[in-house]
């Protein structure tokens, strides 16, 4: 078992609160946790995975920030987020046993808690140092700095570290939204393990879902195009218009290869009903082709046509 009866318990009711409750467009933000990210040592990586996972299930990522591992900041940054009131509020980074591992105290401190130590976080870890000690890795003592681990915010639920040590937690807020709060490890082994054991259960019983279709095209750049899209996205304002170059020419040398753009559309809908999807994909694909038309007429070679 990796939660008790209890812990399971409470994910289950939110599972449930999911398919009773007509939500909107789930929104989630995403806070990273780390100075190691904030002086370059090291890249994001369960930021960029997340949003990705996120977007399988519909959910739109409203926004994404780098913090330092400092108490006030965690605090602040938690409690800005908290008055946006998403859904979803994602934390990594931050749960081990070093000085700098501040992000369940921050928390506490934004949701006005006590840190307490849970029992059944510290079973967790007891488990995880006595298996490490029969493998000859680490000693199975509990030091302070390891307990510290299983202090957490008052009514939060543990969850199992099923690739390392230090658990995560789910918390929900007091806002009106009843945002809930997942902290979990910055390793990104653990991360993800983590991600996909807790959270994907909840995502897969929600409505929202993430649409998109889009082309390449060459010989004719964004600059020829931006009236009339500007014009088309004043007409759709369910549906996201963007073009990203593809080759970056350097200033400094001769242009050898054309021009190459990708357009991108995309659209968030929740809805349980098919007809509903069914018609939000097709005003996409007809979009696609109102813009296809208009890079034609300019002299643009279109390609790679995908949905």
């Amino acid at each position: 078992m990796f939660l008790s009866f209890d812990c399971r318990a409470k994910l289950l009711s939110i599972v449930s609160m999911y398919q009773n409750q007509g939500l909107g467009v789930m929104t989630s933000e995403i806070i990273l946790v780390g100075n190691e990210l904030l002086i370059g040592k090291i890249r994001d990586i369960n930021g960029y995975w997340m949003i990705q996972r996120l977007l399988e299930y519909g959910h739109d990522v409203s926004r994404m920030i780098l913090i330092p591992d400092e108490i006030t900041v965690i605090a602040k940054t938690i409690l800005e987020s908290l008055f946006r009131e998403p859904m979803f509020l994602f934390i990594s980074g931050g749960l081990g046993p070093t000085h700098d591992d501040l992000t369940f105290e921050g928390i506490a401190r934004a949701l006005n808690l006590p840190l307490v130590l849970n029992s059944e976080a510290l079973g967790f870890i007891k488990e995880r140092y006595s298996k490490l000690g029969k493998e000859g890795i680490t000693s199975t003592e509990l030091y302070e700095s390891r307990k510290k681990m299983a202090l957490l915010p008052e009514g939060a639920i543990p969850l199992r570290n099923l690739n390392g040590t230090a658990p995560s937690i789910m918390i929900e807020a007091q806002n009106t939204n009843k945002t809930k709060i997942f902290a979990m490890p910055g390793v990104p082994s653990e991360f993800q393990s983590a991600f996909n054991h807790y959270v994907v259960p909840l995502l897969q019983h929600s409505d929202s879902h993430y649409l998109q279709a889009g082309f390449i095209f060459e010989n004719v750049g964004e600059s020829q195009i931006a009236a009339e899209i500007d014009t088309l996205q004043e007409e759709h304002p369910e549906i996201w218009i963007k073009t990203h170059p593809r080759i970056v020419v350097s200033l400094h040398e001769p242009i050898h290869k054309p021009i190459c753009v990708e357009l991108h559309l995309t659209s968030f809908i929740n809805s349980p009903s098919l007809e509903d999807i069914d018609k939000r994909k097709r005003s996409i694909l007809e979009l696609r082709n109102k813009i296809k038309k208009i890079v034609e007429n300019k002299g643009g070679l279109v390609r790679n046509e995908y949905d």
